[in-house]
């Protein structure tokens, strides 16, 4: 389990709280004080049944606690586990290098991609919100994060080769997860290539802000396996050394038949990720019965000495 924070600049309130509770006990000495100033001040104490000093403990321990959670609630407080779920968001990253024209896959490897990432979008639940992002030397966000399916297929029909040259697959995971910062769901990347990182972000850096991120990146190679004159073939190792630290899992498409098996599994299935629980609401709602019981219990057993 994790924690994060939406907004974490808030937490520099919780500064305050111990000298909240120095100024509380200072405050109760001061008051002490005044009062042992009246003779019969031992005698009212028993007649109104004076405040002992558990008491005196539980109060502040009810709004120190009801204060730390308000300044929590506000800081977007958001609890990651490890799960299975259905509810997911979706970055699907095409790899659209010079390569990906080869036509061992019927036309070419990019209009086979295409056709199976168009099947993908419209197969997954209509609450599922996908982004598209194509790479090469460069990432190119082609589509924001979405909940309008058609906007995606368009994007995805309308992608070409892109001549830059070089593959950073470590810039199309990182991009592809700030493409996600936004959504409340458990966030996955379906990473695809014919090749294999040779230039930008090194995979050490996209691997370490994808899980900072709490994104899985599913990882499918596609094409074959060897070296040739297009291009230096698929880098296993690094495709799955992307998944397995991510919580996702790698694929090899050598057919166009296996690639639609491959994104049809990845959305119909419940595989694990990384799932968020905000708890902004729960620790506004805790933060409000503490309180309120700090006011009922101020008028009833823990009410002060007039």
């Amino acid at each position: 389990m994790q924690v994060s924070f939406t907004h974490p600049t808030y937490l520099w309130n919780l500064i305050i709280v111990p000298f909240l509770v120095f100024f509380y006990f200072l405050s109760l000495k001061y008051s002490k004080s005044f009062s042992l100033k009246f003779a019969n001040f031992v005698a009212l104490s028993r007649v109104s049944g004076g405040v002992n000093e558990p008491s005196i403990v539980y109060v502040l321990i009810i709004r120190t606690v009801a204060l730390i959670c308000i300044i929590l609630s506000i800081s977007g407080m958001t609890l990651w586990y490890v799960g299975e779920t259905d509810n997911k968001d979706y970055v699907l990253a095409i790899d659209v290098s010079s390569s990906m024209m080869q036509a061992d896959f019927f036309p070419n490897r990019l209009d086979a991609a295409k056709e199976a990432a168009i099947n993908f979008v419209e197969s997954i639940p209509f609450t599922s919100r996908v982004a598209l992002l194509t790479f090469s030397g460069t990432s190119f966000v082609d589509q924001p994060l979405t909940l309008e399916k058609n906007l995606v297929v368009n994007a995805i029909k309308n992608l070409t080769s892109n001549s830059v040259g070089g593959t950073d697959i470590g810039n199309a995971v990182i991009t592809s997860s700030n493409l996600l910062l936004s959504s409340k769901k458990a966030k996955v990347i379906i990473l695809l290539t014919d090749g294999r990182s040779n230039i930008g972000v090194s995979e050490d850096t996209a691997i370490a802000y994808a899980i900072d991120s709490h994104v899985v990146v599913n990882t499918v190679g596609i094409g074959n396996l060897e070296d040739n004159e297009f291009n230096l073939g698929i880098n296993q190792e690094e495709l799955k050394d992307l998944s397995d630290f991510t919580l996702g899992t790698s694929y090899i498409a050598t057919t166009p038949e296996e690639l639609e098996e491959i994104y049809l599994e990845i959305g119909n299935g419940t595989k694990t990720s990384n799932i968020p629980w905000d708890l902004s609401f729960i620790l506004l709602i805790l933060a409000l019965v503490l309180l309120v019981s700090d006011w009922l219990l101020g008028d009833t057993i823990y009410r002060r000495i007039p």
